[in-house]
């Protein structure tokens, strides 16, 4: 029996445990920015990007990494921000996560909860933060590893909602006396301030919870669900208008919480939330009206926090990935498979069918989980040679950068035609104040392995961050490809010379600044080693195309140069594993002049790009029409 292979999770998947009606989540497409100059936003799927960790403060105080996640279903952008703070003279950093994106204040942007087990802060030591989904739901996950235990919040973004929904896994070491979830709230922005007064409040079952130094205990089990609001800083007073973002609220889900006490002060609102010390998942779902009145906000919220706890009551926050798995099980055999994979398909089923049809594993929710998706990969990556070989044409994603449309990739897929089964993009930019980031990258294997080749037009491998950059690394030597396209946020400029990517690629930068000028346009030349493909039919070498720019790159050991532009690198390959890489050394760059024949405008130039994306992806490389 050939080895199953778990394809993408179609969208129904996820519709049918968010079937629920979100009564009033719908706006109108025509009021919502596109996300791209050519596309609109598609309201069924949730993309998620990332910028990557990174310092931004070290002096004798402190030293201070953040990283953020964006997952955007269209409706709205929900920015995740994660802080891990080292504050001197300590030497275990405290590690934080927040929602900093459109609001920074009402669930605090740096810290948005502590959690608490036996009375002490666990959010410290080593943590994560992925993204684990993207695509018909959105999922980012904000993991804890320290002397405590392992700890794991992950957020769930859906389709059509602005609802940010969050699933608790614990699993402490010791035995769990109190456990207790601090969630931390400025109502309406902790900048909201005018001679120093505020009227902070919480709108609950019971009536309006009014400032006071003590805590209100509540039932849970009756008050489920808490509307926080500042009654001088309403976005609907004009003169209150610039220094508020809006009100927020949270819902709880039916029989999770056993205690709730929320302290209305008249800056930060705290709510504290207990559970039985037996617990070891619990869920919420966090709502910010950024942008509204506090009365349009709570008659919003009226209509919308049923359905909110409905759905948070039947939402699924196993990886879709897991749960179809476990539907397959009779499939996952080691058939046709040899050494480690073979020898990890046993426990790869006995996690799966340990995964009870309800709730998560309950013992060892993070490490069950995080295991079964290890070996699920290690499994799927397995099995890729046969799916590849049996799946028509090639998938193609496109990371596109500064100037990406120089490169013709658009006419090299049409001259592909059919054999091009499918496309992805994803837009790189650049911020002064916010370093880089990434409209869309592959978040798990299962995603990544639908593409073939994956193109970085101009785009730098350091807006990967680590992660990103370590799967992309596994997908290479596992049979994928990359092409590197050059410009000026390549090579030099793209982080070529770090681990794990740079070792795999068939150059190697030799300085920061690469981007060389000719004195004048130099001729394309083949080179000895050049494929016979590279002469077919369709590529005319009569029409002499030339280059200006180069970067100064120097081939690696294993690369083999097939074009040459003045005697510098122009097409360079190699091989990574089981996977192909490709390199073009000189950017679409230099001004046209009478009897200059630019290679990117090159008649035969389309053709060209489409035969080396069917050779990475394929091995193929069929007569093409040049268009």
């Amino acid at each position: 029996m050939r080895p199953l292979h778990l394809g993408p999770l179609t969208a129904l998947l996820v519709l049918a445990v968010c079937a629920v009606c979100l009564p009033g989540y719908a706006q109108p497409a025509t009021d919502l920015p596109a996300l791209a100059p050519d596309q609109g936003p598609d309201l069924s799927q949730v993309r998620v990007s990332e910028i990557p960790l990174s310092k931004q403060a070290d002096d004798d105080k402190r030293t201070v990494y953040i990283q953020d996640i964006i997952l955007d279903n269209g409706l709205r952008q929900f920015g995740l921000h994660k802080a891990d703070i080292l504050y001197k003279p300590a030497t275990v950093p405290a590690q934080n996560v927040g929602w900093n994106a459109p609001d920074q204040a009402n669930w605090y942007h740096s810290n948005m909860f502590d959690l608490f087990v036996n009375g002490k802060n666990v959010n410290v030591g080593k943590s994560t933060f992925t993204i684990l989904e993207s695509g018909p739901r959105g999922v980012a996950d904000f993991t804890l590893d320290n002397e405590f235990g392992k700890f794991r919040c992950r957020f769930v973004v859906i389709p059509n909602s602005e609802v940010l929904f969050a699933d608790f896994a614990i699993e402490p070491v010791g035995e769990v006396k109190s456990l207790v979830l601090k969630l931390h709230n400025y109502p309406s922005s902790y900048k909201a301030t005018r001679e120093g007064k505020r009227h902070r409040q919480v709108l609950n079952a019971e009536g309006t919870l009014e400032p006071q130094a003590q805590p209100y205990p509540l039932n849970p089990a009756t008050d489920w669900w808490y509307f926080y609001q500042d009654a001088i800083f309403d976005k609907d007073v004009p003169e209150y208008r610039d220094p508020t973002y809006g009100p927020s609220a949270l819902v709880l889900p039916s029989d999770e919480p056993r205690k709730v006490k929320i302290t209305v002060g008249d800056y930060e609102v705290p709510t504290e939330i207990e559970y039985a010390p037996d617990r070891r998942h619990f869920r919420m779902a966090f709502l910010d009206y950024f942008g509204l009145g506090n009365k349009p906000a709570l008659a919003r919220f009226v209509k919308e926090r049923g359905p909110v706890r409905t759905t948070l009551d039947n939402l699924v926050f196993v990886p879709q990935r897991l749960r179809k798995a476990q539907g397959a099980l009779p499939q996952i055999t080691p058939d046709g498979l040899t050494g480690e994979a073979a020898a990890a398909v046993p426990e790869l089923k006995q996690l799966l069918g340990a995964l009870p049809e309800g709730d998560p594993w309950p013992q060892k929710p993070v490490t069950a989980e995080d295991r079964a998706l290890q070996l699920l990969d290690q499994y799927d990556k397995a099995c890729w040679a046969v799916v590849k070989k049996d799946r028509p044409g090639i998938g193609v994603l496109v990371m596109r950068g500064l100037h990406w449309r120089s490169w013709g990739l658009d006419q090299a897929e049409k001259s592909l035609g059919k054999l091009l089964r499918e496309t992805g993009v994803s837009h790189y930019a650049e911020y002064y104040w916010k370093s880089e980031e990434m409209t869309y990258f592959p978040a798990t294997w299962e995603e990544i392995s639908r593409f073939d080749v994956i193109v970085f037009a101009n785009v730098p491998f350091t807006v990967l961050g680590p992660q990103r950059s370590q799967a992309l690394a596994e997908y290479l030597q596992a049979g994928g490809a990359v092409l590197l396209l050059g410009g000026t946020h390549a090579y030099g400029q793209a982080g070529l010379d770090q681990a794990p990517l740079g070792p795999l690629m068939p150059v190697q930068p030799t300085k920061l600044f690469d981007l060389q000028r000719f004195d004048k346009y130099q001729p394309l030349v083949k080179t000895k080693d050049a494929p016979v493909w590279l002469n077919g039919a369709g590529i005319d070498w009569k029409a002499a195309p030339t280059g200006l720019w180069y970067h100064q790159v120097q081939t690696a050991p294993t690369g083999k140069v097939w074009l040459e532009v003045g005697g510098r690198p122009f097409l360079v390959t190699g091989s990574a594993g089981a996977g192909r890489v490709a390199a073009l050394c000189a950017p679409p760059y230099g001004e046209v002049g009478r009897g200059d024949a630019p290679f990117w405008e090159w008649k035969s130039w389309p053709g060209l790009m489409a035969r080396l994306l069917l050779w990475l992806g394929r091995g193929e490389t069929p007569n093409l029409p040049t268009g």
